[in-house]
Parts: C-alpha cells; sequence; structure tokens
C-alpha cells in the first residue's frame, strides 16, 4: 500500500486544427491518462479511484478555458464543486491489469457555458476498449483579465453568436 499518491501521466490531444472552424460552444478535448504508480498484488482501489478524481478535477476549468480560447486572459480560476459518478466497480478503475500491465484513460470534455465569471465543465472517462467507466461535471469560478473593453466586448460576442439559443 502506498502512503502517498505519487502523480499522474496526462497528456491532451491536440485538436487545434480541427477546432479552427469550429465554434467554441461546439468544441472538445481529449486527455489520455494513467497514474504514477507501481503494479502492486495488493492495490488501494480507494487511492487508484482517487487519481481519476484528481485527474478530473485538474483538468477540467483549464479545459473550459481552452475551448473557449481565453488561456491568454486568465487571471484566477477556481473549483467550486465537482461531481464523478462511477458507472463500473472498483476493478474496472485499476491502473494495472491482472498481469501488470499499465491501463491507460480518456478523459473527454467540454463545456456548454461561460458566463458571469463561472464555467461548467462536463466529462466522460472511457476506457481502452471504450467502456464509459465515469461521468463528471465540475462547476467553476473564473475571472478574467481584459487589455481592454474592445477586446472583452469582441470576445463575448464571438461566445455569444456561437450559442445553440438564438434569440
Amino acid at each position: 500500500m502506498l502512503d502517498s499518491f505519487p502523480g499522474m501521466y496526462t497528456s491532451i490531444l491536440p485538436f487545434q486544427d480541427f477546432h479552427e472552424n469550429q465554434p467554441p460552444i461546439d468544441r472538445q478535448s481529449l486527455y489520455i491518462y494513467s497514474a504514477n504508480l507501481e503494479p502492486t498484488t495488493a492495490p488501494d482501489y480507494n487511492l487508484e479511484a482517487c487519481a481519476h478524481l484528481y485527474h478530473s478535477d485538474r483538468e477540467s476549468i483549464w479545459s473550459v478555458l481552452r475551448q473557449f480560447e481565453l488561456l491568454d486572459v486568465i487571471e484566477v480560476a477556481s473549483s467550486l464543486s465537482h461531481t464523478v459518478t462511477f458507472h463500473v466497480g472498483a476493478d474496472k478503475l485499476r491502473f494495472f491489469d491482472d498481469e501488470g500491465k499499465r491501463r491507460w484513460y480518456f478523459l473527454e470534455t467540454s463545456a456548454k457555458r461561460v458566463n458571469d465569471g463561472r464555467g461548467l465543465h462536463e466529462g466522460r472517462v472511457y476506457d481502452r476498449e471504450g467502456n464509459h467507466v465515469a461521468s463528471t461535471m465540475q462547476d467553476g469560478a473564473i475571472r478574467l483579465k481584459w487589455k481592454n473593453d474592445e477586446e472583452k466586448n469582441a470576445r463575448q460576442e464571438k461566445i455569444r453568436k456561437a450559442s445553440k439559443l438564438k434569440l
């Protein structure tokens, strides 16, 4: 059993070219991740579940900012609430199979709302076989630092125009 959590391996797939002609509200991100653990004959199921929680929490608000092209104007971002629902048993969340081979997971993220200093992330975690093993949702506080009112208005208009709700 481990006394501390050693960290994560994570990478985001480069979707910039694919997203170039998509409105921000239709964009998604895809992360590939695994825990930086050693295989063991006595796995700590709670620690491995916590690793999934950690990865989801760590990436969610940043994925919202990336999706809406706001990384360059972020001043502060913070999680307000984070929900994860596991859809499978602990054995399917392990980072090593019975032969000691590392398992990798995929976190698909999207956001349909950024407004009034808040962002709402939605995510789905899949295993290598494509099984949906968990769902995530995170509400975050976001403070942006605009260069000027003109930039702020232009970016807000771009996001508003891409809205699914046309008034």
